[in-house]
């Protein structure tokens, strides 16, 4: 099946993809994953990000899969968006599973914007759960490293969370990150033999 050709040039710049010249002659042009993905988010567009943010919150078997796919392997920022506006909706509305679906499905996504919701993800708590799973995957996928100042706050918060499922998550993530943690310093005056 034959598609419109795309015109490359256009989807630069929506894919933030920008090369600057310098006054030798030079240029240098950022390129890369990120850039793709927005690039593909473009191409995907706005009615179709939605649609499968949709698909995905009404689990239309199949179709969802699919959305479920392509929206995570973009990491696309638009459907995280989508999908917090539906978790807002839902827990206005006081639709508890509606609002941990579309905190799971922005866990899933894993958009590093998202994680300006976190503390509000885990202060609710049909949505703590799929909260911290989005601090678990951030860290998985090195959207933030183990080093991050919010992770404390997060884990301490989640910590006191009555869920048993909340506490095995944050100590999964514990566990995880001091493996991670980098070896401390050695001391040469403490591996030296001793002077007699």
């Amino acid at each position: 099946m034959d598609r419109p050709r795309i015109n490359w040039a256009e989807l630069a710049e929506p894919a933030g993809i920008v090369t600057r010249y310098t006054a030798g002659g030079g240029s240098g042009t950022n390129q890369g994953s990120e850039e793709a993905r927005r690039a593909l988010e473009w191409l995907i567009g706005e009615n179709n990000i939605r649609s499968g943010v949709e698909l995905w919150l009404a689990g239309r078997q199949g179709e969802q899969a699919t959305a479920w796919s392509v929206l995570m392997y973009i990491r696309s920022r638009r459907a995280s968006e989508i999908a917090y506006d539906a978790y807002r909706a839902a827990r206005t509305e006081g639709h508890t599973d509606e609002a941990a679906l579309a905190v799971g499905l922005v866990s899933d996504i894993c958009h590093p914007a998202a994680l300006d919701w976190v503390d509000e993800f885990l202060a609710y708590q049909p949505t703590a759960n799929p909260g911290l799973g989005l601090v678990d995957q951030a860290l998985f996928c090195g959207v933030i490293d183990a080093n991050d100042d919010r992770l404390e706050r997060w884990l301490t918060t989640a910590q006191s969370n009555p869920d048993s499922y909340v506490q095995e998550a944050v100590s999964r993530i514990r566990e995880s990150m001091a493996k991670w943690a980098p070896d401390p310093p050695i001391d040469p005056a403490q591996d030296s033999p001793s002077q007699l």
